[in-house]
């Protein structure tokens, strides 16, 4: 009877420590699963941080580039905006290495939040590097269309000492004139409008201020551009005028 019971009690052993095993096992393979998910998301944050990144350095080294060639900038504006540019490069490439290096995902997404919350990019250095850069454009070709201006000057004159009437060319040439001054003025507003603004770093205040100036200088671009396409009208009208009088510019 004794005997019995032993065996019985052995075998309840037996059974439990194979329960346990498997269950430990079951245990001990979820845990192995979990890690191998984390390690994948890890991964997989790290892989989009560092694609998002190295996306936004390569459009901070064409701002780098854009603003070199700018010809109607000051020497400083023009430092200013590339040491702007150079630095956020310069910030996005430490985060990449920090971000590289992180081992939890909680820290990876703090990491890559601050990606777009620091570094407004997008949102404000280039629209700004844009409209700088339409100013430089507008204000250069101001410089070629006031030569035009000259020879034009020159033409009317001409025509006028052989007696031929001018009033409607003269007429043109002050519209034109005009408007390529306003054309420049409106990209001088334009600068101003945008030169000194800075990322606003998560600040909803400075980022609708922000906006707001850069709404401002667009409209002043889009004046000064309407200004010139109305000025190369009216050399076309006026070429087509001093023709009619048997004169070409």
């Amino acid at each position: 009877m004794k005997y019995k019971n032993i065996k019985i009690l052995l075998g309840s052993l037996i059974m439990a420590l194979f329960v346990f095993g498997a269950s430990a096992g079951a245990v001990s393979a979820a845990t192995t699963s979990n890690t191998a998910k984390n390690a994948a998301k890890i991964t997989e944050f790290k892989a989009k941080a560092d694609q998002e990144i190295n996306r936004r350095v390569v459009v901070l080294n064409n701002v780098i580039s854009t603003a070199n060639n700018m010809k109607k900038i000051s020497d400083t504006d023009k430092a200013s905006l590339i040491a702007i540019a150079q630095k956020n490069i310069d910030d996005l490439t430490a985060l990449k290495t920090k971000i590289d290096a992180d081992v939890d995902l909680a820290t990876i997404k703090t990491d890559r939040a601050g990606i777009t919350k620091s570094y407004r990019i997008f949102m404000l250095i280039v629209p700004k590097i844009h409209i700088l850069a339409a100013a430089d454009r507008i204000e250069a070709t101001t410089d070629l269309m006031n030569g035009v201006v000259t020879k034009i000057t020159a033409k009317i004159a001409t025509a006028q000492a052989a007696g031929k009437d001018v009033t409607t060319l003269n007429t043109v040439l002050a519209e034109m004139q005009a408007k390529i001054a306003d054309a420049n003025t409106q990209a001088e507003k334009a600068k101003t409008a945008v030169l000194t603004l800075v990322p606003d770093n998560g600040d909803k205040t400075a980022m609708t201020a922000n906006g707001a100036a850069l709404k401002t200088g667009k409209g002043f671009i889009k004046a000064g551009q309407d200004d010139l396409k109305v000025s190369r009208t009216d050399v076309e009208t006026i070429r087509t005028g001093l023709k009619a009088l048997g004169f070409n510019l």
